[in-house]
């Protein structure tokens, strides 16, 4: 009997799903029509006001029209309850599964455009994670595609209890140009990320307070996990097993020069 109950009322909220979709769409089409004929109206209208012998270039063009209509379209807010609004928006319900993941906040990023350009000339922020090592939070873990190397700062260390570390066999070369010896490396590192445990190795820099982070994840990591990311939607993603895992990405000042690695470079003798 309960089988028989479970199978009803999943075909209620089925079906229940699928008269939301209809509703959606049809309103969306009534809108679509009213708006066009509109349109039509108005520009039929405009027409006959455009003197003979104007240049056709007077006449509005039915491409912006349309690039009005999207525009007014999509800028337009929508009141759904919850329930309603989660069946039709799969990227909805993928953002509120890497919320759940990660519960820090979300700072839209700060893009610098030039007035009238259109495209932005640079991106102001570097997208960071929040790790837990020894069961403490770390905010700010920058995720840096640019690095050859994971990174943990010599400060962070002393704050976890991680005291022992073996010789850098290596140098970095830093943005700055410089080259830097690592005062250490731990090739067993322990993090958790969303749930997740991961191990990498990661060289120990002494890092100045101005533009310091507790953890850089670099390529090794990228690459090893395989990682996703989603620019626009500030999230990366990562399989485990047949899981895929979202995490939501939080922006932070980027790291400065001095404190960014490039790649490791031979012993300097």
């Amino acid at each position: 009997m309960a089988d028989v109950q479970t199978v009803t009322t999943r075909s209620k909220a089925q079906t229940t799903q699928w008269q939301v979709q209809d509703e959606v769409r049809q309103a969306a089409k009534e809108w679509i029509d009213t708006a066009n004929k509109n349109n039509v109206v108005r520009m039929q209208t405009e027409m006959r006001d455009v003197p003979s012998g104007a240049p056709q270039s007077s006449v509005p063009s039915t491409s912006s029209e349309d690039d009005q209509l999207w525009d007014a379209l999509t800028s337009s807010r929508i009141s759904l309850p919850l329930h309603k609004l989660l069946p039709l928006m799969p990227r909805f319900r993928d953002t509120l599964a890497a919320l759940q993941a990660n519960t820090q906040s979300v700072t839209p990023p700060v893009h610098l455009t030039e007035p009238g350009t259109g495209p932005p000339l640079m991106d102001s922020q570097n997208p960071s994670v929040k790790i837990i090592i020894k069961g403490q939070n770390l905010h700010g873990c920058i995720i840096d595609g640019g690095s050859g190397v994971n990174v943990i700062s010599e400060a962070t260390c002393h704050n976890l209890g991680l005291n022992q570390w073996e010789p850098c066999p290596f140098w970095l070369r830093m943005a700055d140009t410089r080259s830097v010896r690592p005062i250490g490396l731990i090739r067993h590192l322990d993090f958790t990320l969303g749930g997740h445990m991961f191990t990498i190795s990661a060289v120990v820099l002494r890092l100045e307070t101005q533009g310091a982070y507790p953890m850089l994840l670099g390529r090794p990591w990228l690459r090893t996990t395989n990682i996703k990311q989603q620019w626009q939607r500030n999230m990366i993603s990562f399989r485990r097993g047949k899981t895929k895992v979202r995490i939501i990405t939080e922006e932070r000042v980027p790291a400065a020069l001095n404190t960014s690695p490039l790649y490791a470079e031979g012993v300097h003798m």
